[in-house]
């Protein structure tokens, strides 16, 4: 991941978030953030491939996620994207 990158999710992230591979934005991440989160990784040209695992949490839910994810692929179809969502029971 390229520094410019990192720079970048550290200014959108939370402070406890992990802003290196792999990204982690911790249970505080929101369907705002994650989705900001995916907009700033599939910029980056050295990215190949976003492996997206949610598992539910009071501030994001599945529902949520799918929707923040199904909005950022629409505008990066040219890089692979896949999605891991775990729900809590």
């Amino acid at each position: 991941m390229d520094e410019p990158t990192t720079a970048q999710l550290k200014d959108a992230l939370v402070a406890a978030a992990a802003f290196t591979n792999p990204v982690d934005l911790t249970a505080d991440g929101t369907a705002a953030s994650l989705e900001k989160a995916l907009e700033i990784v599939l910029d980056d040209p050295s990215i190949d491939a976003v492996i997206v695992v949610v598992t539910e949490v009071v501030a994001l839910t599945t529902r949520d996620a799918r929707a923040a994810i199904a909005q950022v692929a629409k505008k990066h179809d040219n890089r692979s994207l896949r999605v891991f969502l775990v729900r809590q029971r």
